[in-house]
């Protein structure tokens, strides 16, 4: 499917291994891939993802959406399904916002890069992501998934 032009957002819903959601999210290419890896910066969500093993199941709830219906409907969905603890969703806020296109700012830039150059000088943690990505890249589906995500992304 050919993305119509600005409309190259998602929804997406992460779950626990036991079927239950636990993530609503907004993204575009392969967001929502990479929050089901943990990585997304929301310390709850990486802590079950760890707790899973590493991954979680993710699907695409709809997609080739302009961004405002994207966050639509991303407020939709965590206000039905609920966030912790009236709900089993680890969202750290109601949806409707967040960083699409926000430029980082230099020294902020900066000092992110210093801490994962640090970072990686340790053996543990260079290992653990050169694991990751092979547990990523050989999954069929994710491989289809982002090549999908690229496609569309250049086709638009």
């Amino acid at each position: 499917m050919i993305a119509r032009r600005g409309r190259r957002f998602y929804v997406y819903i992460c779950f626990r291994p036991n079927g239950i959601p636990c993530y609503i999210g907004k993204g575009k290419e392969g967001r929502a891939f990479e929050s089901a890896q943990g990585r997304n910066g929301n310390k709850h969500l990486s802590a079950t993802v760890r707790r899973a093993g590493g991954e979680i199941p993710v699907v695409i709830l709809s997609d080739s959406l302009l961004e405002k219906e994207a966050f639509a409907l991303e407020v939709q969905l965590i206000k039905a399904i609920g966030r912790k603890p009236n709900g089993p969703l680890v969202n750290l806020t109601d949806g409707g916002e967040g960083p699409a296109g926000r430029v980082q700012p230099a020294e902020e830039r900066a000092h992110r890069g210093k801490k994962s150059q640090e970072a990686f000088q340790r053996p543990e943690v260079k290992s653990k992501h050169s694991a990751s990505l092979r547990r990523y890249y050989s999954n069929p589906e994710a491989r289809h998934a982002l090549g999908s995500s690229i496609r569309r992304a250049h086709a638009a």
